[in-house]
């Protein structure tokens, strides 16, 4: 999702095939897996845009079909795990942290 692609229509097209939201689980991680000095401007926005963003466009979509259905619902935020992947130290890391 990104604010090119409007986080209504799939949320409105539950609504009209259910019959109600009740409940939102926002889960969106995605990764760049390069030194934080060497990410560009653009990665870091894209990374925003997937991780932040989206998630906070999908629930205010989320409380706004709530209201209109006057159903207390819930929104759910998780964090994936899965784009996370230790990096090695490199020897002037390393000794930065011995110091």
């Amino acid at each position: 999702m990104s604010p090119k692609k409007p986080a209504s229509p799939p949320v409105d097209q539950i609504v009209s095939s259910v019959g109600a939201l009740h409940g939102m689980v926002v889960n969106a991680g995605r990764a760049n897996h390069k030194s934080a000095l060497e990410v560009t401007q653009e990665e870091i926005k894209d990374l925003f845009t997937v991780n932040l963003f989206s998630a906070f466009y999908y629930a205010c979509v989320a409380a706004r079909a709530f209201i209109a259905q006057n159903v207390k619902g819930a929104i759910v935020f998780t964090a994936s795990m899965a784009s996370y992947r230790p990096q090695t130290l490199t020897a002037h890391r390393k000794q930065a942290c011995e110091t």
